[in-house]
């Protein structure tokens, strides 16, 4: 990321808007220098293993992993109710993607971790690799910050009081919007730096089901991003970021993005893309200014969303691989084939197509395009579906809780209500007495 980026765009920010004026304070890059404005915007790594380790192949699959126990509240899914750790998944994600990968591709792995991995997980990663040619691995160490010009101060008390205001924007902590800004730009500067061509992303719970016959070869001619599903991101999770994008969009670009281009972004847990995308001067630029808006910490702005916009204001099309059995949360997504559906009514009628355990009707509403095809598997194996083609969403995901979950919101209201009942009958009684 480029600084002269974030103080440029200092005069398209609107500062009497309430997420500029309740968070924001942007005099702060007029009192720090270039080198710390710099630290406050890039990847803080702390160490790497190997220490003077060097890029070996051109592509590379990024983990964030934590050495972290469940808790009743993050335990979602089949795979999270068999584990007790999330390294646990890691080493199942990650092991299934080396026994399913292309036999003839091959990548670096750069596993991102808050320096709390012990010598045994990092040896033990290694054992899994290890099998392996030409698939070498690196372990980072990061710290992450708010940046400087964010208050952390007002951010984690607005996340405490929307736990009963609003619960879904108080779903997840501070950790998971550190995750986000991770997601939506850090890493892609801290791989172009070591002059990484594509990368991919997975998840700890991400899991490649079965042999993928392209992975990175299918980055080619104007395919530049692929993924595995789309979502609709809820309102709760994206308030003002049409507002912003489309303000950075006018001033910048003189153009605006449609409702269209918002309502549907990649579920991106699982992503392949051209990392000749972030050095295009619009993404950069537009990256910069969504980064002093604060929104990713404030509003949980999610990479998802932020991902989407950069794609369509930078005219790149979004790809969709289905020719693989994936699964992510517990929830299967058999191989596809395409098979369109012009009315909409009959498409309404397809039921779900997955294999969903833990979960109801009501978390998940899945709307295909395609269907399962066996007949002809070989001309389903290299498709990639441009999004574009489509009208209709592909995933709509709503969150499977919120935190606290809405009902968990009722019964605190029930029990503070009782308590005091019981607390004044109390009171009478001692009064009486």
């Amino acid at each position: 990321m480029d600084i002269n980026d974030y103080r440029k765009n200092l005069e398209w920010i609107p500062r009497n808007h309430e997420l500029i004026k309740n968070y924001v304070d942007l005099t702060i890059l007029d009192k720090i220098s270039d080198n710390e404005l710099k630290k406050n915007i890039d990847l803080q790594v702390i160490s790497s293993e190997p220490r003077n380790w060097k890029p070996h192949n051109e592509a590379s699959v990024v983990f964030l992993v934590q050495n972290k126990e469940f808790t009743p509240t993050n335990r979602v899914g089949l795979p999270r109710e068999h584990v007790t750790n999330r390294i646990e998944l890691f080493f199942q994600s990650l092991h299934l993607l080396l026994e399913n990968k292309p036999t003839r591709e091959f990548f670096d792995i750069h596993v991102f971790h808050e320096n709390d991995l012990t010598e045994k997980i990092i040896s033990k990663t290694r054992q899994i690799v290890s099998p392996y040619e030409n698939i070498n691995i690196v372990f980072h160490a990061i710290q992450f910050m708010v940046p400087l010009w964010i208050s952390e101060t007002k951010i984690k008390k607005s996340i405490h009081s929307y736990r009963i205001t609003k619960p879904k924007l108080a779903w997840r902590d501070i950790g998971y919007r550190h995750m986000c800004r991770f997601y939506s730009f850090q890493v892609f500067y801290f791989l172009l730096k070591h002059r990484y061509k594509k990368m991919m992303r997975l998840d700890d719970d991400s899991f490649i089901m079965e042999s993928i016959p392209q992975l990175f070869q299918n980055m080619k001619d104007n395919v530049k991003y692929i993924c595995r599903l789309t979502q609709v991101e809820t309102e709760d999770y994206s308030e003002y970021f049409t507002f912003f994008t489309n303000l950075y969009c006018q001033n910048s670009l003189q153009k605006k993005l449609t409702e269209q281009d918002f309502q549907t972004s990649p579920f991106n847990n699982f992503f392949i893309l051209d990392l000749s995308i972030y050095q295009d001067n619009r993404v950069r630029q537009y990256l910069s200014f969504i980064d002093l808006i604060g929104g990713i910490y404030s509003r949980r702005w999610g990479d998802a969303i932020v991902q989407n916009a950069l794609l369509r204001l930078s005219g790149r099309e979004i790809f969709l691989m289905m020719n693989f059995q994936y699964s992510k949360w517990g929830i299967v997504y058999e191989k596809k084939k395409i098979s369109l559906y012009n009315d909409n009514q009959q498409l309404k009628k397809k039921k779900k197509d997955e294999k969903s355990f833990n979960t109801t009707d009501d978390d998940y509403m899945m709307h295909y395009h395609y269907e399962n095809n066996n007949d002809d598997e070989e001309k389903a194996q290299d498709i990639l579906i441009p999004l574009s083609s489509y009208k209709e969403d592909f995933f709509i995901m709503n969150p499977i809780q919120t935190f606290p979950p809405e009902n968990m919101t009722k019964s605190i209201y029930i029990w503070c209500s009782f308590l005091i009942l019981i607390l004044i009958l109390f009171m009478f009684y001692l009064f009486n007495s």
